[in-house]
């Protein structure tokens, strides 16, 4: 080994060594905020429902060793990482504490993704290698990428597979690149799109490095790609022929049941998906990395004309491909943007070759040559900056982590235990939310999103074909979001501690009573019922009309519509729509209360006595109709011993105190 050798193993040592500083440093933060999460809740939890929906997959192929989603169940391609939910699996013989497994799965896959960022950004800016501490650094802080990790799920794991990928392809690496991205396939379907982007890098290469010699030929050309490739893509091609058997054979189709669900849920996006991309990559502390990173897409192409290498142009195709590819078929940003997260670090990346090309050109230097001391400081200084700026994102981000852990063990987690306590074990559950609320009922689910029930796919947008296919399921309870699917017709057996439509609810599925409203009708009530609590009657009342005339089946339409007509005066027109929503709903106790006060002020005093009785016979700690019934008897009737008599009735039932 040569002194040159030995000084450069020296030199990457050192900032190895600092780069697991600053990794280590990292994974402590992510660390710590989850514990305060899990503290400031009372339990552990995580952010979204989605990682419960990998346990149930995991506990049941480690407990009965069926891929599946109850036990007994058929086996199904629910899980987007199959790699993930085996790697669950595996963990589930080491510890029984689910939760804790994930978080630390999380948070070791974040660290992975931070050295092999090093590895790569390292690899990349040859003779400037604090760059590549920058690049862990500004990586290690990005808040958005911690909360992936913090979140449990697989995204981080796919991210650190990534960064390998690229950095294997830097290093020409091609064993090593075949067998990652062979492996990265069964961890998220998006690995086809990285599979295309280093084909697409690698035959550049090819063409790059034979344009200089004429007498080679497209027969050269073709067998050079070739002998790159060849290896790599026996490795792929394996592991794509195992993939899509799996998935196949659990249930029809070459990729999991998640891909079709939520192309079909949210294949249809919203108008302001650009908008909130644009906003996700180039605003807030990423204002002065977005602008970086063109100039780093700059840098790639010039490399490329200037036929200096390839090495940064896998990463230029593959931001920009995952980018197009959701904007094409999966057009939602939500949840921190984890489906873009992997876009993150190749923007650090970019900005960062920017930021060392713009600081060599501004100091009269060829970019990548060694730094001065005054690039080096100008370019400290934005790192810096940028450093800040994440951080202090990075802690509301943080609370919003909590928030959101307490969100989901509020509503899913609260509803799954519920279930767990107050159903049947043959109990069928149809929900859109089927992680927590399995992994902790216990009960079989139909999932009406299609990702363990590939058949209700079909029947996502029309409400109708929804009912139909949940009686052919066996479906006994529903456990739904109000912002997700209203009900009416029924009363909830169980409500999440929430205002509406922020509130889960359980309903007994009765198929001939159970009634699904349009989003456009249950926004059309809500808003009337708002504009009604509001005393902004004259809005409230056409916007009421209208929900019931396009759907005049739904009990709380007719509701709304009858409090409008009545704060208008039209008492008989109030007390009609009462009629029919205590028609389509007799449990509807507000209605019943309201239709009997009005049956009392129009003198049918006793008809609203009786309909009180029976109310609180039914529903015996409904305090409004107690409270209603002893009016009416003192100051009514002037009963003054019948109104003692149900206000004691309501302490002996209702345990509540005095009745005012």
């Amino acid at each position: 080994m040569t002194a040159t050798s030995v000084a450069d193993s020296l030199t990457f040592r050192r900032y190895a060594s600092l780069a697991v500083v600053l990794i280590l440093g990292g994974a402590l933060w992510a660390s710590l905020t989850v514990v305060e999460a899990w503290k400031s809740n009372g339990e552990p939890s995580f952010p979204l429902d989605d990682i419960w929906i990998h346990l149930q997959f995991a506990r049941n192929l480690h407990d009965f060793g069926s891929f599946s989603y109850f036990r007994g169940a058929m086996a199904t391609a629910g899980s987007t990482s199959p790699l993930y939910t085996f790697i669950l699996a595996s963990g589930m013989f080491l510890t029984s504490d689910h939760l804790v497994l994930c978080a630390v799965l999380g948070i070791l896959s974040y660290a992975l993704a931070g050295y092999f960022l090093f590895l790569l950004a390292y690899k990349l800016f040859g003779d400037a290698p604090w760059f590549s501490l920058a690049a862990v650094l500004l990586f290690m802080l990005e808040p958005r990428l911690r909360w992936g990790a913090q979140s449990g799920m697989e995204t981080l794991l796919f991210v650190a597979g990534v960064l390998a990928s690229l950095w294997a392809f830097a290093s020409s690496r091609r064993t090593a690149l075949g067998f990652i991205l062979a492996t990265l396939l069964w961890v998220r379907p998006e690995a086809m799109v990285l599979i295309g982007v280093f084909a697409a890098a690698e035959a550049l290469a090819v063409i790059l490095s034979l344009a200089s010699d004429e007498r080679h030929g497209v027969a050269s050309t073709a067998s050079e790609f070739w002998s790159r490739v060849r290896l790599p893509l026996a490795f792929i091609a394996l592991s794509f022929l195992g993939y899509a058997l799996f998935n196949y054979r659990l249930s029809g189709s070459p990729f999991p049941n998640t891909l079709a669900a939520k192309i079909a849920y949210y294949g249809v996006g919203s108008q302001e998906y650009l908008s909130k991309v644009a906003a996700y990559l180039a605003g807030g502390h990423f204002l002065i990395v977005a602008p970086l990173a063109v100039a780093g897409c700059v840098k790639a192409l010039a490399d490329l004309v200037g036929r200096r290498g390839v090495s940064m142009v896998p990463l230029v195709l593959w931001g920009t491909a995952l980018v197009v590819m959701y904007g094409m078929k999966l057009p939602y940003l939500y949840q921190q943007g984890r489906y873009l997260m992997p876009v993150l670090p190749i923007l650090l990346l970019l900005a960062l070759a920017g930021l060392h090309v713009l600081t060599g050109l501004l100091f009269g230097r060829l970019a990548l040559s060694r730094p001065t001391v005054r690039s080096t400081i100008v370019a400290g200084t934005v790192v810096l900056v940028i450093s800040v700026h994440s951080v202090v994102r990075g802690a509301e981000i943080d609370r919003d982590y909590v928030d959101s852990c307490r969100y989901i063990t509020e509503r899913h987690v609260a509803t799954g235990r519920w279930l767990h306590d107050h159903t049947p074990e043959d109990a069928v559950v149809a929900t859109h939310d089927i992680g927590a609320i399995a992994y902790y009922s216990g009960r079989k689910v139909v999932d009406v999103q299609g990702v363990v029930t590939p058949s209700a796919v079909r029947v996502l947008s029309d409400l109708d074909s929804l009912k139909s296919f949940l009686v052919a399921s066996g479906v006994s309870h529903l456990a739904v979001m109000r912002l997700w699917y209203d009900v009416v017709n029924v009363s909830p057996l169980f409500a999440s501690r929430h205002e509406p439509p922020e509130v889960m609810e359980v309903f007994a599925f009765d198929s001939a009573r159970l009634h699904f409203v349009t989003r456009a009708v249950s926004d059309a009530t809500q808003a009337g019922l708002d504009n009604l609590a509001r005393g902004n009657v004259a809005l409230a009342g056409p916007i009421l009309e209208w929900a019931v005339q396009v759907d005049p089946l739904s009990s709380r339409a007719q509701f709304g519509l009858a409090l409008a007509r009545r704060a208008v005066g039209q008492r008989g027109r109030a007390e009609e729509a009462l009629l029919r929503a205590i028609a389509l709903q007799p449990d509807l106790w507000s209605a019943q209360v309201v239709l009997a006060q009005l049956e009392i002020e129009g003198g049918r005093v006793d008809e609203g006595i009786q309909r009180l009785e029976w109310v609180i016979g039914q529903h015996p700690d409904y305090t409004i109709a107690y409270r209603l019934l002893a009016e009416t008897y003192a100051e009514t009737k002037g009963d003054s011993l019948r109104a003692q008599e149900v206000r004691d009735q309501y302490r002996r039932n209702a345990g509540k105190g005095e009745l005012f």
